[in-house]
């Protein structure tokens, strides 16, 4: 039984075009949860922080996160994890 591969929303309703202001908004346009995305930061997913005195606050551009699933998505395919754990 195959599984349909998560595909990116082409929209997200949000007032700042092209741009995701926290782990909760990227999270809702990857179709994933946060703690799969906050994992995916250490995976190269490209986020970034704004630091503040003693908080950081984390954007992302819809942009490139669309590039970095384009070029990386088979990583997170079940049969390619499942071949790599056997080699």
């Amino acid at each position: 039984m195959g599984t349909s591969k998560p595909q990116p929303p082409t929209s997200f309703p949000d007032t700042s075009v092209g741009r995701l202001d926290s782990w909760k908004e990227i999270a809702a346009y990857l179709k994933r949860d946060e703690r799969t995305v906050r994992r995916w930061e250490r995976e190269g997913l490209p986020v970034h922080r704004h630091m503040h005195k003693k908080q950081a606050s984390i954007y992302a551009y819809k942009a490139e996160i669309d590039a970095w699933w384009s070029h990386g998505r088979q990583r997170f395919e079940p049969g390619v994890l499942a071949s790599l754990r056997f080699l």
